[in-house]
């Protein structure tokens, strides 16, 4: 999907849906295609011309649980328990994994 030409203010935010629905309704941009927080998924943005901007390994989250960048613009990404789409990332509260699943043996 070609997401139109913005101009965003230096603190501004631009909320893309990955709905699979392929419509601007009510300023809303939903993509024509689908993410979901269940499985593994690769995003990549690149201008028309071919050249990567930037290139994502999204891993599964629980519901209501989302991957952000830690602080605007940073690169580092951390999970929020309580995200807030539109909204400043700086300051919130945040964790950077989540903890493995545990491995059971049985004892001989």
């Amino acid at each position: 999907m070609a997401i139109p030409q913005v101009t965003l203010q230096s603190v501004g935010f631009l909320l893309v849906y990955a709905s699979g629905r392929n419509t601007t309704a009510n300023s809303e941009l939903h993509t024509d295609f689908k993410l979901t927080q269940t499985k593994h998924e690769h995003l990549v943005f690149s201008v028309q011309s071919g050249n990567i901007l930037a290139d994502y390994e999204i891993t599964p989250t629980p519901k209501d649980h989302s991957w952000v960048r830690k602080t605007n613009g940073s690169l580092g990404w951390v999970i929020f328990d309580s995200p807030a789409p539109g909204y400043s990332n700086n300051g919130a509260s945040h964790f950077t994994d989540y903890v493995p699943k545990p491995l059971f043996s049985l004892m001989p």
